[in-house]
């Protein structure tokens, strides 16, 4: 749930859990969050470490022995961006705002914070935070030489394609790269996370969604990846080796992911709404790419667009089979779905 709700409102969500036994409950739920970018607080108890009511919150029951684990924290480590103990009710606010700074701060994700019970039995005199002094890091910017080099790789490309997986957590980005496809007609976006509505599947530049697999990337000539984690599978469908590739994402050298090679020629950590905002408007007042622009093979491009997006929809159209005896597969159930809904449904794949 805290997953979920983080991943649509963009905002941190908690989560309590109960010692060693409860961290090790989340299983696959922080793997998700780690992977998916999702901003989650954890905080899970530790046992008391007095054993004979030395301090208030001292051990009182028999587990209080059993659920004492060497390394609580080395559980979850290799999956959260920061993990923490408060060892005094004095920076116990500190402590959890550190935790969200790193949670919100990009690459999103789960933060692990413990404390035993003593901590949090202790008597302290009330204090409060700044909290406009504990925000997380901003969105971080091209330098102006990426933005001239992607913007004209782009516009001069033959084939150019641009491939994306989790630009869409941002609402405001989908119409940016709507603006950025718009401005340079032929040119196609493919979708690799599914986990956020990126791009448009009814633009006509769209090439759908499909986890990295896609024969898109064959045979373009200028590559550029906007968050995505694995944009192809080098041993199915790598691109040409001639193909030009920049990557712009909140972690381009996926950091956790120890055996990682997609290669680019230029890379860059910055935001994707920062970094489409100034690929749209250097385009725009750009004279030589507007210049570019006018040439007539980009209408000729936007027209071979149209008609390829066309045979897709078509194709796609082509595949339910609602006859009694059919199947009741992801086509038919989508048909199905289409003609009874109304068309101002949105739909969520889980």
């Amino acid at each position: 749930m805290a997953d979920g709700y983080a991943r649509v409102t963009g905002r941190p969500q908690a989560v309590l859990v109960h010692v060693d036994v409860g961290t090790q409950a989340l299983g696959q739920g922080i793997h998700n969050a780690s992977v998916g970018r999702v901003p989650v607080l954890i905080f899970a108890g530790l046992c008391p470490y007095t054993e004979s009511g030395e301090l208030p919150g001292s051990r009182t029951e028999y587990m209080h022995w059993l659920q004492e684990a060497p390394d609580q924290k080395a559980i979850v480590r290799q999956y959260c961006r920061y993990t923490g103990e408060v060892r005094t009710g004095l920076n116990v606010k500190q402590t959890i705002g550190r935790a969200l700074q790193f949670a919100s701060s990009a690459p999103k994700g789960p933060t692990y914070v413990a404390s035993a019970r003593e901590v949090l039995a202790e008597e302290i005199q009330p204090y409060a935070l700044e909290q406009d002094q504990w925000v997380p890091i901003g969105p971080s910017a091209l330098p102006a030489d990426a933005v001239h080099d992607i913007s004209a790789a782009l516009v001069q490309a033959e084939r150019p394609l641009i491939i994306t997986g989790y630009s869409g957590r941002d609402r405001r980005t989908p119409d940016l790269l709507v603006a950025l496809a718009d401005k340079i007609p032929g040119i196609r976006v493919h979708d690799t996370g599914g986990s956020d509505m990126c791009f448009p599947f009814s633009h006509i530049a769209s090439e759908g969604f499909r986890l990295s697999f896609d024969v898109c990337t064959k045979d373009a000539d200028v590559i550029f990846l906007l968050d995505c984690d694995v944009p192809w599978i080098p041993s199915r469908n790598p691109p040409p080796k001639h193909a030009k590739i920049y990557h712009v994402d909140s972690d381009p050298l996926n950091q956790q992911i120890p055996v990682s090679f997609f290669p680019a020629h230029g890379r860059w950590k910055a935001d994707s709404f920062t970094a489409l905002t100034q690929l749209v408007n250097h385009i725009k007042h750009d004279v030589s790419l507007t210049t570019s622009l006018q040439d007539p093979k980009y209408n000729e491009r936007l027209e071979a667009r149209k008609d390829a997006h066309r045979a897709r929809l078509a194709n796609i159209a082509s595949q339910p089979r609602l006859g009694d005896q059919e199947p009741l597969d992801a086509h038919n159930i989508g048909a199905i779905l289409k003609t009874s809904l109304p068309d101002s449904t949105s739909y969520m794949l889980l």
